[in-house]
């Protein structure tokens, strides 16, 4: 919890949050005023046009091309087709969605945005309603089918109930069967090329409707005015340039493995029964689309990758080796719009690891950037990989991101390169490798370097006349008393001298004596000289510095009271065992002779006999 608010924090700070002066009521009335306003609305309207996705495109279906010699003949129908609260979602108006377009002061649906484009001729249904059923006070059906079969495009909006929280619970993530049905049956009884656009807070299974589509655009929840931003994507006045932010799945089974799992989970499927044992193969999961997929009206090239070094070195933070290290290795690569139109292209780097004491992910994305090029363009981009991107949770410690020395790892560019099966046309870096560069260490130990920071850091060193490199030879030398074979102090005294030091609740000045006393003192026997011997530890008061005294003092109290706590602990523990003990011995002193019978009436027992 601290952590979670530590973080919000720390962005409020950022962001100015805590440097801002309140505004008065009648500036808060001002900006709220700006709500829904021609300005807020239009830079509402660019997110929507770029963050729907289109996730195919069979055939070049889109943008949808007009006749100079006629208009094109467009079917709008589907649940999502005509509604505001569809393509907002929970926490629209109300908690679970606004429950009528009534609500709305402004915004256009998808058939509203359908029936201003001129160069349409627009005709629409219902078909089914959100649960998938078909839809009642339908329009007359003959009509209704004349017009799907004259239809040129039909554009089918689908899509998921309002929701938020608790109520939005599923037990199974398809698509209502009957939406599904209805794509394919319009597939199957017009010529018309289907286009379906999907309004949804998550990742609903699709099933056929991925093969009974032309084109699939993903809207997801773009708000009131996304029916302009889908129209616009339809015809091409806009091009789509929005990639998945999420693995968007195929299964249910695999619903929630995202990009990157650990190279470890893997699927099998069956191979060749004839042949010999075994009868399956391992391989990769099948998803719906991957993560950062999304395709384009224009086509990208990526070409002469390189890297400027081979090798990333890592010094300790201490370390006046670290300028002259190379702490950074920098990646570029060239992207050459081949298409016809001007576009946004978001150019991916993704880190994969070849080798390592905790099974590592696939892939995990180091970064990205997003670049408008025009057609014929090529620009090159620089990405720079540091140390801390190949930081990890260890196999010793789960609390704590550590980093592996002799680590070798790839850099792949692109959404779908896979630098594992070398599909990556050339998208792929060659093995790099992280390495310890440190002329005053041998070995690199994050559980050391951690401790020495903290201690570095919060003035503990400085008490005992210790630079953090002493501080880090010392802990390489010894063995944690919990883990005999591994050296150094070990993750569960970082995790100790944390719980004080991180702690806002004590004195600074007691921080390092409770560090020593509650932890372990890994200094008490630090030699200053060759010629004699000195007791480092904190807690001799001969040889305190001055500058020491409120240390001392402090010191000195917290000792006697935990002296006095604990022998007020013992006499409680031991009080029970020496009263029980006594009354023994005096039973054994009275014998079986001075064991006494009181005589108790028959009324006395009912009474006793119904308290019971």
């Amino acid at each position: 919890m601290d952590d979670s608010v530590r973080r919000i924090l720390q962005l409020k700070n950022k962001l100015g949050m805590f440097h801002t002066d309140l505004k008065d009521d009648e500036e808060e009335k001002d900006e709220i005023g700006k709500v829904g306003s021609k300005g807020r609305r239009a830079v509402a309207l660019d997110i929507a046009r770029e963050s729907i996705i289109l996730t195919k495109n069979e055939g070049g279906t889109l943008p949808l091309h007009n006749s100079n010699r006629k208009k094109s003949k467009v079917h709008v129908t589907g649940p999502t087709c005509d509604s505001l609260s569809y393509q907002s979602g929970g926490w629209t108006i109300e908690w679970q969605g606004a429950t009528s377009d009534n609500f709305f002061q402004y915004g256009q649906t998808v058939l509203d945005a359908a029936l201003g484009q001129s160069q349409w001729d627009v005709t629409s249904s219902c078909g089914v309603d959100i649960l998938g059923d078909v839809c009642d006070g339908q329009e007359n059906q003959e009509n209704v089918s004349q017009q799907r079969l004259g239809a040129d495009y039909i554009v089918v909006c689908i899509g998921e109930e309002n929701y938020t929280e608790k109520p939005g619970d599923i037990r199974d993530l398809h698509l209502p069967q009957g939406q599904r049905d209805f794509v394919k049956q319009l597939k199957n009884e017009s010529n018309a090329k289907i286009i379906v656009v999907y309004f949804g807070g998550r990742p609903r299974l699709l099933g056929d409707v991925v093969d009974n589509a032309d084109s699939i655009l993903m809207a997801f929840l773009p708000g009131p005015d996304a029916g302009q931003a889908v129209v616009e994507i339809i015809t091409g006045d806009q091009n789509p340039s929005g990639r998945l932010p999420i693995t968007y799945p195929k299964y249910q089974d695999g619903g929630g493995i995202p990009y990157w799992h650990t190279v470890s989970d893997q699927c099998t499927e069956s191979n060749n029964p004839h042949e010999p044992m075994p009868h399956w193969i391992y391989t990769p999961y099948e998803v719906q689309w991957p993560f950062g997929y999304g395709l384009s009206y224009t086509s990208f090239q990526y070409t002469n990758l390189q890297v400027d070094a081979k090798t990333l070195s890592y010094s300790l933070p201490w370390s006046h080796d670290g300028k002259n290290s190379r702490n950074s290795i920098k990646v570029s690569i060239d992207v050459q719009n081949t298409g016809s139109r001007q576009s946004f292209e978001t150019i991916m780097f993704f880190l994969f690891v070849e080798n390592r004491h905790v099974t590592p992910e696939y892939k995990q994305l180091l970064g990205y950037k997003r670049r408008k090029i025009d057609p014929g363009q090529t620009i090159t981009q620089e990405f720079e990989v540091t140390t801390n991107m190949l930081r990890h949770v260890g196999p010793h410690d789960d609390t704590h991101d550590i980093l592996q020395m002799g680590q070798k790892f790839r850099v792949g560019v692109g959404a779908t390169t896979d630098c594992r099966r070398m599909e990556a046309n050339g998208s792929c870096t060659e093995m790099l490798t992280l390495e310890f560069h440190d002329k005053s260490q041998d070995i690199y130990d994050p559980s050391c370097e951690a401790a020495c920071v903290l201690l570095e850091t919060n003035g503990c060193l400085t008490i005992h006349k210790l630079s953090a490199n002493d501080c880090y030879s010392m802990c390489r030398s010894s063995h944690s008393p919990t883990d005999t074979v591994s050296l150094g102090w070990g993750w569960n005294y970082v995790n100790c001298i944390e719980t004080i030091l991180l702690d806002k609740t004590r004195s600074n000045d007691s921080k390092c004596y409770n560090v020593d006393n509650m932890c372990r003192n890994v200094f008490a026997s630090t030699a200053t000289s060759s010629d004699h011997e000195e007791d480092t530890s904190i807690m001799d008061e001969s040889k305190t510095r001055p500058e020491d005294t409120k240390y001392t003092k402090s010191s000195a109290e917290t000792v006697l009271m935990a002296i006095l706590a604990g022998f007020v602990g013992a006499l409680i523990i031991i009080y029970p065992f020496y009263r029980n003990a006594k009354g023994k011995s005096s039973n054994k002193t009275k014998g079986r002779d001075h064991i006494a019978f009181s005589p108790i009436s028959r009324n006395e027992m009912n009474m006793e006999l119904e308290i019971i």
